[in-house]
């Protein structure tokens, strides 16, 4: 229904204009022409276009974060987060529900060990990402984390982590929207094509 294609947008702009009422709230807006907020999509792609600034850690989060950075092993040195997409989320998060209408975007996470062999090779840090996930990537190498199965993981971490990484690697999942909303290169993999991919990929 053509209706349909409007709930994004429209969704969006009523909280755009709400925020606009809070006190204070005009500072974090930015100003994208209502003629151009036609989908989530190309939302997201002007937000990115506008530059540094749209989403930003404060002074406290980024000494949060770069303690983080320190105790994952990672001082100063680059760093790629690494993802893949399997039924365990779902399946969690559904138990009810049958969702393996999915398992065609679905990938093995031990398929990509000789990319994290090849980036640990170029001096790159892998960190493996995921808060639910079905195996753990049988690697044991310095320079990888398996960050995923690790006491380090949380909310924040993996915001900050993600927005901070050199690239990502990952597949077409919910998890590539982090990388992309702070303007992060993403190498994709087992890439369902129902979108195209972004630009700034």
């Amino acid at each position: 229904e053509p209706w349909l294609k409007k709930v994004p947008a429209l969704f969006g702009e009523n909280i755009f204009l709400a925020l606009g009422k809070l006190p204070r709230g005009s500072q974090h807006l930015i100003g994208i022409p209502k003629t151009q907020q036609t989908s989530s999509l190309e939302t997201l792609d002007l937000l990115i276009r506008h530059g540094d600034g749209v989403l930003t850690f404060t002074k406290g989060e980024a000494e949060r974060g770069r303690k983080l950075l320190e105790e994952l092993g990672v001082r100063g040195e680059p760093f790629v987060c690494l993802a893949n997409r399997d039924s365990e989320y779902l399946d969690k998060l559904y138990p009810a529900r049958n969702m393996h209408y999915h398992d065609f975007r679905n990938s093995r996470i031990n398929d990509c060990i000789s990319c994290v062999n090849s980036l640990l090779d170029l001096d790159y840090h892998v960190l493996r990402m995921g808060s639910v996930v079905k195996e753990p990537l049988r690697i044991k190498r310095h320079r990888f984390v398996d960050y995923s199965k690790s006491t380090y993981r949380n909310d924040f971490a993996d915001v900050f982590l993600m927005a901070h990484c050199r690239f990502a690697v990952f597949p077409e999942s919910g998890i590539c929207n982090i990388p992309e909303i702070f303007g992060r290169p993403i190498v994709y993999f087992n890439y369902a094509c129902f979108f195209y991919p972004s630009w700034w990929c």
